[in-house]
């Protein structure tokens, strides 16, 4: 907690009307080796060229799954949908990267609604942070009435696993 409060002072102090880049952040990290922001860079081994080489690598494969959308073709139309043809393999454990067609997730039902939660949790906090940013808006109602139905939605998706 200390740690990453000590980050985050690290990192307000670089602001410049509010607003900062990575490229601030990396370039703080290199020039104060005591700092905070350096530690956390080097827990994430930034500063080990082969390994941060390979993170990057990774980094780039992933945004390569997300880039590859579902494409539905029938013999009258082709149609490309906005979303990803891989998702995060429900079964990974933990910090395990792994994805999955959705195509093949689509064939396992209780494998699909295992996945449907994290994806609506995001959504759902997206939500929470555009509700503390309207307060003063006159929208802050609106927003709260779309979380409260996202999280009547997950309520149910949970008990349709339990019924199951």
């Amino acid at each position: 907690m200390i740690y990453m409060q000590r980050v985050r002072r690290e990192i307000a102090s670089l602001e410049k009307n509010g607003v900062v880049t990575p490229e601030q952040i990396l370039e703080f990290g290199k020039k104060k080796p005591g700092s905070a922001v350096h530690s956390y860079l080097n827990d994430k081994e930034v500063w080990d060229k082969d390994k941060a080489q390979h993170n990057y690598g990774v980094i780039v494969c992933r945004e390569l799954l997300r880039k590859i959308k579902v494409v539905e073709e029938t013999e009258e139309y082709v149609v490309k949908i906005n979303t990803p043809q891989y998702v995060r393999n429900p079964d990974a454990e933990g910090n395990e990267q792994s994805y999955i067609n959705i195509g093949h997730l689509r064939k396992t039902p209780d494998k699909l609604r295992n996945s449907l939660i994290p994806y609506i949790s995001r959504a759902l906090s997206n939500l929470q942070t555009a509700t503390y940013l309207s307060e003063g808006t006159g929208c802050t109602e609106y927003l709260e009435e779309a979380i409260a139905f996202i999280n009547e939605t997950i309520d149910k998706i949970r008990e349709h696993e339990e019924d199951e």
